[in-house]
């Protein structure tokens, strides 16, 4: 090792006392040039690095606690096993650094660069990693717990693995993929970064079930076509467009159907394919296609309501609001306009029973404190005893089935 191949300008140390082992704890390396540095199993705590060049260094197993790394150039640099725990890493560059089973835990790596990094099995416990570049880093067995996000935060999640290679991959891979998207809906929840929460649930529930189709049994495959199902018809319980869709186009085709076979005009086929949907036919359906069509429709609609319940009620687990009565009293208004509308227009009970169903099952998804609410409707607005309490038995099922506290 010469003066030439490395500089230490702001300390009296020799570059030839750089080496595997040392003992250099709290030394000033800032600005030095240490490229291709081999540091392993050095004591390097509270060591100064800051706008020094450490890229390809082989820091193996180091003791970095408490170090200060700013702005400091770490690429493709051998960092695994290594302790950088409290470290100061502010706009440092990690890309193509190997940092499996590194402790990152209470360090500050905001706007660090950590793209294509492998960070396998590192711990990232309490970390700052707002407006870093983690795009193309290998994820796997991370501990993201306590993690700081911003929306600037840039992650490249392992959904690769998922499409295009699904009959490349083992249960296990699956399995540590599922584990680490799970550890990103964690994260995300908690830095309230809903919607990527959410793509990372979906992509978690990818990958458990193709870990399912490769167990190669009875079990699995009947694990796998329920996830399939599930994905299908609830879009995993969080993808909303999924539900929505389907209610939309079942309501449009039988409004269609209506027209076309029930010689309706259009108003009047949505107005029926819409009570239909939500309720009953308000009249007698006429011809044999359009009652098989009435009856797909009140069954499907009916269940449609209830998947969307689910789903509105997965996707957002914490309602916030601040006046539960004022929160209550909206509600209530709400529904009483909606089953007084509904009876006057049907000729008979099922649309006050139908309409006092879904609207009571969506008010104890919304707010559980209040599940109540339909002993109190029933009360003031004279409500169906049998719509309240077929409300609240759906909810009831709802939180037996999911097992999800709500609020």
């Amino acid at each position: 090792m010469t003066d030439i191949e490395h500089s230490i300008p702001n300390d009296d140390i020799a570059p030839d006392d750089v080496c595997p082992g040392a003992d250099l704890s709290g030394a000033d390396f800032s600005d030095a040039n240490l490229s291709g540095v081999d540091l392993s199993d050095a004591e390097l705590m509270d060591t100064d690095f800051t706008n020094a060049d450490l890229s390809g260094a082989s820091l193996v197993e180091t003791d970095l606690s408490d170090a200060k790394l700013w702005n400091t150039d770490l690429t493709e640099a051998n960092l695994s096993e290594v302790n950088l725990s409290g470290a100061n890493l502010f706009n440092s560059d990690f890309s193509g650094a190997n940092l499996m089973i590194a402790d990152l835990s209470h360090t500050y790596l905001s706007r660090a660069n950590l793209s294509n990094a492998n960070l396998w099995g590192a711990d990232l416990s309490h970390t700052d990693l707002s407006n870093a570049d983690l795009f193309g880093a290998s994820l796997l067995n991370v501990d993201l717990s306590g993690v700081t996000l911003s929306r600037k935060t840039t992650i490249d999640p392992p959904e690769d693995q998922i499409e295009g290679n699904e009959n490349k991959l083992g249960e296990e891979q699956y399995d540590q993929i599922a584990r680490a998207n799970h550890e990103l809906l964690t994260a995300y929840s908690a830095n309230g970064l809903t919607g990527r929460a959410r793509t990372a649930r979906v992509r978690e529930r990818k990958a458990r079930r193709q870990e399912a189709l490769a167990e190669e049994g009875l079990g699995g495959t009947i694990a796998w076509f329920g996830s399939l199902l599930s994905q299908f018809f609830t879009g995993y319980g969080i993808q909303l467009r999924v539900v929505v869709g389907g209610m939309l186009l079942l309501y449009v085709t039988s409004a269609l159907v209506y027209s076309v076979a029930g010689g309706m005009t259009p108003v009047d086929s949505l107005y029926y394919s819409i009570v239909t949907f939500t309720t009953s036919p308000p009249t007698e359906p006429t011809g044999v296609l359009m009652r098989i069509v009435a009856g797909i429709e009140t069954f499907a609609g009916t269940v449609a309501i209830v998947f969307l319940g689910y789903v509105l009620g997965t996707r957002e687990r914490v309602w916030m609001y601040h006046d539960s009565i004022t929160f209550l009293l909206f509600i209530c208004s709400i529904e009483s306009a909606c089953v007084v509308y509904l009876h006057h227009y049907t000729w008979t009970d099922n649309g006050h029973i139908g309409a006092t169903i879904w609207l009571d099952y969506f008010l104890s998804i919304l707010c559980p404190q209040i599940v109540y609410c339909p002993v109190l409707l029933v009360i003031y607005f004279d409500l169906s005893w049998t719509g309240s309490i077929l409300g609240s038995s759906c909810f009831w099922w709802h939180q037996r089935v999911t097992q999800i506290k709500f609020c």
